[in-house]
């Protein structure tokens, strides 16, 4: 069975200007992939694997952006 694993983690913890934050590592790993006779499963998480980077990103823009409008809704709801 092939497998594309996104692993999530925390590297530290630090305040910028009182602010608590995180730096996080993302990493994608492919397993399960069977090179001599692959199948769609294989294809597509070989797919996914290459598009990791990409997919990485988008996340990381997803976060700020919401991240950004609930800043945004604590300021102007005090």
């Amino acid at each position: 069975m092939a497998k594309v694993i996104f692993t999530v983690t925390t590297k530290d913890v630090f305040t910028d200007e009182g602010q608590a934050k995180e730096l996080i590592d993302v990493n994608a790993v492919i397993e399960g992939v069977n090179p001599e006779s692959p199948s769609a499963a294989d294809h597509l998480a070989n797919i996914i694997n290459k598009m990791a980077p990409q997919i990485i990103e988008a996340a990381h823009f997803h976060y700020v952006s919401e991240w950004n409008a609930r800043s945004e809704n604590k300021r102007f709801n005090h």
